[in-house]
């Protein structure tokens, strides 16, 4: 199963794009901090790019920006390419299924946070109280739960993120 879950903050606005054939897209970083500390003593941060599809796009690219606390859940997805210079380039991100807004730094206290799947919005407030540590989280290893081809393109979803539920 191929399945990832990752809360953490946009490095940037996210940008929005429209394919040739209107489908909107949206590309954003998160910015996730490491559940241990390094040699220093401080937490490192992993830097993973993230796209999502149609409205969850829209919503995405309207309600978040810079700094933004999100949860993002969705797959893995790995393709290959050839770069200008003529070079093969591999590029793995997340296609967010799923964009839950934690905490944005804009108007934080006059705005509620809210979650999108759809057009629909729920308020969230504040993240639950297992985020918010002074003492790292110490996961008992690492799960590879997916087997990614190197040769896979990334494409929009299947119907699943434009049927209504």
């Amino acid at each position: 199963m191929n399945t990832v879950n990752l809360v953490g903050r946009l490095t940037r606005d996210p940008e929005l794009f429209y394919t040739k054939d209107g489908i909107s897209l949206c590309k954003f970083t998160l910015a996730v901090q490491r559940s241990f500390r390094n040699n220093n003593g401080t937490f490192d941060a992993d830097f993973i790019p993230c796209v999502a599809w149609r409205r969850q796009a829209e919503t995405t690219a309207e309600y978040c920006h810079k700094g933004a606390l999100v949860s993002v859940n969705g797959r893995v997805v790995t393709s290959s390419f050839e770069t200008r210079d003529g070079q093969r380039a591999t590029q793995t991100q997340i296609v967010a299924e799923r964009v839950r807004f934690l905490i944005t730094n804009k108007a934080e206290t006059e705005t509620p946070a809210a979650e999108t799947e759809g057009a629909e919005h729920e308020v969230i407030g504040a993240p639950p109280p297992e985020m918010v540590r002074e003492e790292p989280v110490y996961s008992s290893g690492a799960s590879s739960n997916s087997s990614v081809s190197s040769s896979s393109s990334i494409s929009e979803p299947s119907g699943s993120s434009t049927s209504g539920s």
